[in-house]
């Protein structure tokens, strides 16, 4: 069970590459740029007790690696699909690590101050991490949600129907039929596996280092709100991913966003066809090589300066 000045970490190793020999490209050096970062940024946190803001460090840190990793893996494997569709979390990682290290107001970026304020948004970051768990988790164990997948009426319906059950032999969906006495202890494991996590997530969110968050988050749904976005929570403004990169002055960094949205959701279809002239080809793989690395390069370089950053906030807040 995770609990804050108890719990110590474990990281797992990440070994860098060994420093090639001969000429090697642009893309292969950003990799290794990220490789190095990734392995050297959580030093000496191996071991540490379990505090907020090194929770919400490490979050950060593996979501970051995670990332590049991935972009690695579509690149050897030609997966344009993937690539794109990568650069969405990577500008919202972006979007959050600028949120973190902006202080709301005038104060030298050297000083102590600064520095507490930087702590005290990584406390908010991760309680909005934190209450998006537990309402996740609230939700799967709720009564609503366990009736819908432990009732086993509409599987017997299927397999007494011949039709129905040919099509879904035909998709290859598998019943698995249980008696009424397996159904309720799997049920009753499961719920109390939520009410487990759910438990355990409440804990952690009543630390006081929270507790102005949790508060602040509170309040944004009383007032009607819904779910806010991690800068409505910082700067107490409704903000938007497009607003945010507005206000930064990357409007070509809102566009691509906006695509990469569109390709994840399906919102599109000439990102799914490459034409030229009369012909319409689907695009599966990469077909424009050389602008797919490009764009792989600047990926690479994006989490190596998110991990730059890390890396200095390690070093100032978390000792």
């Amino acid at each position: 069970m995770l609990r804050f000045d108890h719990s110590r970490f474990v990281i797992p190793d990440f070994e860098a590459r060994e420093p090639e020999v001969g000429d090697i490209s642009e893309l292969e050096r950003a990799e290794n740029v990220f490789r190095a970062f990734a392995s050297q940024a959580p030093a000496g946190l191996n071991g540490r007790l379990v505090t907020p803001a090194r929770l919400c460090w490490v979050v950060l840190w593996s979501r970051t690696t995670n990332l590049g990793i991935a972009v690695a893996s579509a690149l050897a494997q030609d997966d344009h699909y993937t690539v794109e569709i990568l650069s969405r979390p990577l500008d919202e990682l972006h979007l959050h690590m600028k949120a973190i290290i902006t202080s709301p107001e005038p104060v030298e970026t050297q000083s102590k101050e600064y520095w507490e304020g930087v702590t005290d948004r990584l406390h908010a970051f991760l309680a909005w991490c934190l209450k998006s768990d537990r309402d996740f988790f609230e939700k799967a164990g709720s009564r609503t949600f366990m009736d819908l997948i432990w009732d086993p009426k509409p599987v017997a319906d299927i397999v007494k129907d011949d039709k129905r059950a040919a099509l879904h032999d035909f998709l290859g969906t598998k019943f698995e039929i249980l008696n009424t006495h397996e159904i309720e202890a799997e049920r009753t494991k499961s719920e109390i596996a939520m009410r487990e996590k759910v438990g355990e997530i409440k804990a952690l969110l009543r630390d006081n280092r929270l507790k102005k968050w949790v508060s602040r988050l509170q309040q944004l749904q009383k007032d009607g709100k819904g779910r806010q976005s991690f800068y409505t929570l910082v700067t107490q403004k409704h903000a938007s991913i497009s607003a945010e990169f507005g206000a930064i002055g990357v409007q070509l960094a809102n566009l691509n966003y906006s695509a990469s949205s569109a390709l994840l959701h399906g919102q599109t279809a000439l990102q799914f066809i490459e034409c030229g002239g009369d012909s319409v080809l689907a695009a599966i793989g990469t077909f424009d090589r050389d602008q797919q690395q490009a764009k792989a390069q600047n990926m690479f370089s994006s989490c190596s300066g998110t991990l730059a950053v890390l890396h200095l906030i390690k070093d100032k807040c978390l000792e």
